[in-house]
């Protein structure tokens, strides 16, 4: 009688290591949605209590002060465990993501500014340029928010221009940045589920809906609206009025960000199709260019020109 071959499940390995670390420090926070998701859906119910021992574990490690966090930090703690849980729900309600990939953006967003005025009505002082400056280096922003980050020939450039529009629109950062981890683990979690799918038609199939994803339409209005408000408030109320500034900026991150996630979109739905040169100019855009900006202008030019459905009717054909 021949062994019976045990298959390891390296999904779940990758689950369960990053909920045993969390706790530790943030550094493997942002996985922790697809892990949560991973392991609630596990067949041994056990260790679908991991998640809330990772967390209680996480809490108390703060607490008592040896994780260092800002209160973004700790919001963003409690909003990645919610966003495995949103993740086992669309799971088994067999809804797709990438359609609700809006909605983490936008709670995220108003949460943190919840955060904010909760904070400022405890210390009436508590200006939002202070809340900003306090806020500024929690882990969840990427690097460039911090000033070390730049060499001294780029600092200036960062302290007159880029700094001062990424601190007023903080809100709308975290934001992004929460609904990139939601987008990021969902996508995980579709490439661990495609793992274990035996044919390949069924593993691309998980692909179909979102290489067809678009931004809703809304986008463009609250992207001209946003650009329109920071151009008024500069040239007719000469920069006194900082909150019409503030609700520009964070109008057009906002607005931004499903527009990126469409450039990305776009890009998956190319490359299956592109020729060898064309995919050697994709590789280099994204690798050597900052893919930010290229991604961003990928999705806009697609909201306007639509090149998927040229393409689908070239095809046809």
């Amino acid at each position: 009688m021949g062994r019976k071959v045990v298959k390891i499940d390296f999904s779940f390995l990758f689950a369960i290591f990053i909920l045993s670390v969390v706790p530790l420090g943030p550094h493997f926070w942002f996985f922790i949605p697809v892990a949560v998701s991973l392991v609630s859906q596990s067949p041994w119910k056990s260790l679908r209590f991991l998640p809330l021992i990772s967390f209680i574990g996480g809490i108390i490690f703060i607490h008592k002060g040896k994780i260092a966090v800002t209160s973004l930090d700790l919001l963003a703690y409690i909003l990645f465990f919610l966003l495995g849980l949103v993740l086992v729900q669309i799971r088994a309600r067999k809804i797709s993501f990438i359609s609700t990939i809006v909605w983490p953006l936008l709670a995220a967003t108003f949460l943190s500014l919840l955060l904010f005025f909760t904070e400022h009505l405890i210390s009436k002082s508590l200006t939002f340029s202070q809340w900003v400056n306090a806020q500024v280096k929690s882990e969840i922003f990427p690097y460039f928010f911090q000033p070390e980050a730049w060499s001294e020939h780029s600092l200036g450039f960062y302290d007159s221009l880029l700094a001062p529009i990424l601190r007023i629109s903080l809100p709308a950062w975290f934001g992004c940045m929460i609904g990139l981890a939601f987008f990021l683990n969902g996508t995980m979690e579709t490439i661990f589920k495609g793992f274990t799918l035996k044919e390949i038609r069924h593993r691309l199939n998980l692909w179909t809906e979102f290489n067809a994803w678009k931004s809703p339409d809304w986008v463009l209005v609250g992207l001209v609206v946003g650009m329109g408000l920071v151009a008024y408030e500069q040239l007719f109320m000469f920069g006194k009025e900082p909150w019409i500034r503030g609700l520009g900026w964070n109008l057009t991150v906002l607005s931004l960000f499903p527009i990126f996630i469409q450039g990305i979109s776009l890009t998956s739905f190319l490359i299956p199709r592109a020729s060898f040169f064309f995919l050697i100019v994709i590789f280099i855009l994204l690798v050597w260019v900052n893919p930010i900006p290229v991604l961003v202008l990928a999705g806009l030019s697609d909201l306007w020109f639509d090149f998927r459905s040229r393409i689908r009717n070239t095809d046809l054909d």
